[in-house]
């Protein structure tokens, strides 16, 4: 037999195997119990190309046994911050090529609001966001909900109370935006002036009485501050008496002329004449310092300007009667003379 050749074409086209690459994946921490574990959630599949299919794995032995990642969309990583995972991608020819990515999980900027003092009697406590944070969400926390007040880089605040600042920042890592939440809780309270409601003056020794929520401390000079509200070795002569409050909502000065304190203190601002033998006696008081009057007599007036009794110094002091007769409950007016010093004038109440 005679063998004859067959001549024929093959066509062989030859495919590239897809390009693979390390790549890099970062997600931002979250914060768990008030602290971070390096652990987030990963979408595996944001650096795949069209055309090709791509399977992912947790090792390079789950990889060359084919057991890949169940769900690569939601990836949460099992080594806390840094961890390598493994690819193998797959052209519409069947071509293979393997890489592997690594994760990264990064902690927030971190942010911290300090406590706040919200003055009553000023303006509103106007709150700047920290700069380099592309939004701003800002709360007040009322029992377990949180509202909303603003998104607005700036907080305009003026009620005492718990609040939570939200704030996101973002980076770009191989061209993917990362986006991260800081958070901030912090607290308001509320402070202000302090109002002067007495000031007492005996033995040289001042006590200054306020009203106000706040906490305060004092001085007689502007200068030198204390924490108590009294005040020893002090000379009866015009004092100014500062008051300023300690969380920085303001400061009153207020003008007193303790030699005028002493007289007050020597003439009752009122008197119960009804028997118990508690008060039942208005009369001058003794008072020390070196301002004691020489009180010659006492007059007293009634509203329309009838003299009612005249006391002296020694005496008992005015029962509340004339000619025998208990006066009704009003305010009256005294007259003090003295020897050497001008007529001192001035009203009381009786009350029963």
């Amino acid at each position: 037999a005679v063998a004859c050749p067959i001549f024929s074409e093959i066509m062989v086209q030859v495919e590239e195997i897809p390009n693979s690459e390390d790549l890099l994946l970062v997600a931002c921490d979250e914060e768990v119990n008030s602290s971070f574990d390096g652990i987030a959630v990963f979408d595996l599949t944001l650096h795949e190309q069209p055309d090709l299919s791509y399977s992912y794995y947790e090792t390079e032995e789950d990889r060359t046994n084919d057991f890949p990642i169940a769900d690569p969309f939601a990836y949460t990583n099992t080594t806390p911050y840094n961890q390598t995972l493994f690819y193998r991608l797959t052209s519409l020819a069947g071509c293979e090529n393997v890489g592997q990515i690594e994760l990264e999980v990064v902690a927030p900027p971190e942010m911290d609001i300090a406590d706040q003092v919200v003055c009553i009697d000023g303006p509103a406590l106007v709150i700047e966001g920290p700069a380099g944070f592309v939004s701003y969400e800002w709360y007040r926390i009322i029992g377990n909900a949180q509202e909303l007040l603003t998104t607005d880089s700036v907080l305009s605040l003026s009620e005492a109370g718990d609040y939570l600042l939200l704030a996101t920042s973002e980076r770009t890592e191989n061209g993917l935006s990362v986006s991260c939440i800081s958070k901030s809780f912090f607290s308001a309270i509320e402070s202000g002036n302090a109002t002067i409601t007495d000031v007492s003056y005996e033995n040289n020794r001042l006590e200054v009485t306020v009203d106000g929520i706040g906490e305060y401390e004092y001085s007689l000079d502007g200068v030198t501050y204390q924490e108590s509200n009294v005040f020893d070795n002090v000379l009866p002569e015009e004092v100014s008496i500062h008051i300023r409050d300690l969380l920085g909502c303001g400061d009153i000065i207020e003008n007193y002329d303790l030699s005028d304190v002493l007289f007050e203190a020597m003439f009752p601002k009122f008197f119960t004449p009804n028997g118990d033998e508690v008060n039942d006696y208005w009369q001058v008081l003794p008072v020390s310092n070196g301002l004691e009057l020489d009180i010659d007599t006492i007059h007293i007036f009634d509203r329309y300007g009838n003299m009612l009794a005249v006391l002296y110094p020694n005496g008992e002091g005015w029962d509340g009667n004339y000619n025998g007769k208990p006066m009704p409950e009003s305010d009256y007016w005294f007259k003090v003379i003295s020897q050497g010093n001008e007529p001192v004038y001035g009203h009381f109440s009786l009350t029963r």
